[in-house]
């Protein structure tokens, strides 16, 4: 069960750094400071997911679902704070 959602974040990761590549580099648009924050907040998910598949200790585990929550909260704020200056 705990590998089986780490996969599913591993290939949620990988679609949207792949969406945001494709973006800046075929649509030929420019990622803001805030896009590649958000860009390095999935490749942190990805990193942490990627350990996580092959770490299976509680204490692993734990450590492991702090770090990704870390990234995600992080990947939130800037994702929140982009929307914020962008409509407020």
């Amino acid at each position: 069960m705990h590998r089986m959602g780490q996969y599913i974040i591993i290939g949620i990761a990988i679609v949207c750094l792949i969406f945001s590549l494709y973006f800046q580099y075929i649509s030929q648009l420019l990622p803001c400071s805030l896009c590649l924050m958000q860009r390095l907040c999935m490749f942190g998910i990805l990193g942490m997911a990627l350990f996580g598949v092959y770490y299976s200790t509680v204490l692993t585990r734990l450590s492991f679902w702090i770090g990704q929550w870390s990234w995600i909260g992080a990947g939130f704020f800037f994702s929140g704070r982009q929307l914020w200056l962008q409509f407020f």
